[in-house]
């Protein structure tokens, strides 16, 4: 009977153990997602359960995301280039801040999101701005 009993226990605990370790793997390679931008946009497709044409205007909207992001590099470069500078010219910093390139940065990034909310359903716009509202209440 002891013999059965600590059989038992030892079936359980081994069980146990080997669900720690799985939810401690399972947990790590979520978090692995959260912290790169193709993981977190790939979380964010699976959320709004996107179709296949929405799919499309998703990776359109990534694929021109990264190149205005590669565009904007030299001039976020210079920006920080004249932050080093023990005199920086003021007018070089307002204008990436707010020149002209800054406006059109801007408004290229309202027309990709516009383009994407555009091809979402209403549950899933509301379910996306959500999101959004969400992580930026978070920084």
């Amino acid at each position: 009977m002891k013999r059965k009993l600590s059989l038992i226990l030892l079936v359980i605990s081994l069980a146990f153990n080997a669900f720690f370790v799985g939810g401690f793997f399972w947990a790590k390679a979520k978090m692995k997602r959260v912290h790169s931008r193709e993981g977190r946009a790939r979380m964010i497709a699976e959320k709004l359960d996107l179709d296949d044409a929405q799919s499309k205007v998703f990776e359109n909207l990534l694929d021109r995301y990264k190149t205005l992001r590669k565009e904007k590099g030299p001039r976020r470069e210079a920006f920080w280039s004249e932050m080093l500078k023990d005199e920086h010219d003021r007018q070089k910093l307002e204008d990436y801040m707010v020149g002209e390139e800054a406006d059109n940065h801007r408004l290229e990034m309202l027309k990709l999101i516009e383009e994407f909310i555009d091809s979402l359903r209403v549950e899933q716009r509301e379910k996306f701005v959500e999101m959004v509202k969400k992580r930026s209440s978070s920084k």
